[in-house]
């Protein structure tokens, strides 16, 4: 295809609606929808399982969080969709909360 027939294609496309479905997308709309989940899950593992100083080291412009709780809290709800590193504790207790 040439770009100038691509280019009449996207114009036929965004007459017919195409724009909206670009701007307006499920994602956009109710992007807590697609995050909860995780959310939960991480919840679910609690702050007790988290490794907050690997956390710290691994994120230097989180190393300032002075607590544990503010660390967690980050990964939660910010770290974890930035795909930033962290890991979870191995103990029994940790991974018997998973099952």
């Amino acid at each position: 295809m040439t770009n100038a027939l691509l280019l009449l294609l996207l114009r036929q496309d965004m007459d017919a609606g195409g724009l909206a479905r670009i701007v307006n997308n499920s994602y956009a709309e109710d992007e807590f929808s697609f995050k909860a989940p995780r959310i939960l899950v991480a919840k679910a593992r609690g702050v007790q399982c988290f490794d907050t100083d690997h956390y710290r080291a691994a994120n230097p412009d989180v190393a300032t969080l002075s607590t544990t709780a503010a660390a967690w809290t980050h990964f939660t709800f910010y770290g974890q969709f930035e795909r930033r590193p962290h890991r979870y504790g191995t103990t029994v207790r940790c991974t018997h909360r998973m099952i």
